[in-house]
């Protein structure tokens, strides 16, 4: 059965239904017509896509087992991570007839198995993968020897152990490099970034390996947008960018924003919450929501006005969104786990010439 929605909003088509009711924004099914795209979010256990089938909301979710990140490749590619592997998807070439119905869809090709990594951010630099360990506190690449190969680490980090020293939350990438890395705080023995999580979260330049802001809430999505460094600060439901050493607050929501991608000169943002909404106890965004509930789901800004155009509430237990991804000329996608029926039966070939 489909949820009831509230009057003017789009019908949800299609959907497996578990922890989460979808509850769009009047109109934001037909953003997404307008700007021919799905979005793919993480979303605690499970990665889901919305899309529209005749200008109607059309939901897909495959649950994966500790996702901690999606990201989109320089080839079409999705990098879909969690705690300990890391996986490329490819699209099925166009043409292929798809047994979902659909009209993307995503299949596992090449997996690395990391051990406990928890990676966030991937992207590609010289050809090959590269992500940002939340455990070791690193940039590494996955290793078909060692599992992994560490290549950068902040200054402040002085062994490459697997126990959270700095929580590096998030990694921006700039003409096919790496260019900076968000960490929750300067810190340097385990779990220590805890106690300073409410104020004290760092970017860093990876080139210098200088700290280049200070004193931000839970930093997290670095990215690169119109010539500004844009992120994410968790603690305090802002998004904004990096004006020198300052962070610049463009809008600010009553929710644990973690993920943001932009397209067309929106923002998109992800707020988290939980069962229990301990994710932002002690924090800045507490105290302005004062016992309130913070807000779960998609939120579309205008990078402009800062003012939030569309919305897609996630309402119901576990409401955790790390990653969004916008995919282009698509709007049933399908993205399917490693062990799914349709990576176990479904073959795809290049069907020869002539």
């Amino acid at each position: 059965m489909s949820p009831s929605l509230p009057k003017g909003s789009a019908r949800l088509v299609s959907a497996e239904l578990r922890e989460f009711e979808p509850i769009p924004s009047e109109g934001f099914t037909e953003w997404l017509v307008a700007h021919d795209l799905s979005l793919c979010v993480t979303h605690a256990d499970k990665v889901i896509t919305f899309g529209a089938r005749d200008r109607e909301l059309f939901v897909r979710s495959v649950r994966v087992d500790s996702v901690t990140t999606l990201s989109p490749g320089d080839t079409g590619e999705l990098w879909l991570g969690s705690t300990s592997q890391l996986w490329r998807y490819e699209p099925v070439p166009d043409g292929t007839r798809l047994p979902d119905g659909g009209d993307r869809l995503y299949m596992p090709r090449v997996g690395h198995y990391l051990g406990r990594a928890l990676p966030v951010d991937v992207g590609v630099v010289d050809g090959g993968p590269v992500f940002g360990s939340v455990a070791l506190s690193c940039l590494a690449r996955p290793d078909p020897v060692d599992g992994v190969v560490p290549i950068w680490a902040p200054k402040f980090v002085t062994r490459l152990t697997p126990d959270v020293r700095c929580a590096l939350s998030g990694v921006a990438y700039r003409d096919g490099a790496v260019s900076a890395v968000t960490c929750a705080g300067a810190t340097d023995d385990a779990d220590d970034w805890r106690a300073h999580r409410a104020d004290d979260g760092v970017v860093v330049d990876v080139a210098s390996s200088e700290i280049v802001a200070t004193g931000l809430s839970l930093p997290s999505s670095p990215r690169w947008h119109d010539g500004r460094l844009w992120c994410t600060q968790a603690g305090r439901g802002e998004v904004g960018y990096l004006d020198g050493a300052s962070f610049v607050t463009v809008a600010r929501l009553d929710g644990f924003l973690e993920a943001l991608a932009f397209v067309d000169g929106f923002a998109l943002v992800g707020a988290s919450g939980s069962r229990w909404d301990e994710i932002v106890e002690g924090l800045p965004v507490a105290d302005r929501l004062d016992g309130a509930r913070p807000l779960s789901g998609v939120f579309v800004i205008d990078v402009t006005s800062g003012v939030v155009v569309h919305s897609l509430r996630l309402e119901g237990t576990a409401r955790s969104i790390a990653d969004i991804v916008p995919v282009r000329g698509a709007h049933e996608v399908t993205i399917e786990k490693p062990d799914g029926p349709l990576a176990q039966e479904f073959v795809t070939y290049p069907h020869p010439a002539g």
